[in-house]
């Protein structure tokens, strides 16, 4: 290896040898610091999560004048919620019972 190092010094002009190693040491300082820094630098992902309660209800729901009817909640938790969860109306002219579940 060294013996083709003196061979190239001695055959090739100087801005050529200057122009080749000048490239093979940015090459590899790219290589080297770039991966590096690249590495240490780019953020990590982050998993994206739901929020931790989620309430499904119908959308719309049928009540006559001076009557009643009734739907289905459902509810989905996540892991990490713990505690009751308190279903009441704020509609004005709308009667229901408060429900803790």
């Amino acid at each position: 290896m060294k013996a083709l190092l003196l061979r190239f010094n001695r055959l090739l002009p100087k801005i050529w040898l200057f122009s080749i190693y000048g490239a093979t040491g940015g090459l590899l300082g790219a290589l080297l610091f770039g991966e590096l820094l690249f590495a240490a630098l780019t953020p990590r992902k982050v998993e994206k999560k739901g929020p931790p309660l989620q309430i499904g209800v119908s959308s719309a729901v049928s009540v006559y004048q001076g009557g009643s009817n009734r739907f289905p909640i459902k509810i989905a938790r996540d892991s990490g919620f713990i505690g009751p969860v308190t279903i009441k109306t704020t509609s004005p002219g709308i009667q229901a019972t408060e429900l803790t579940i």
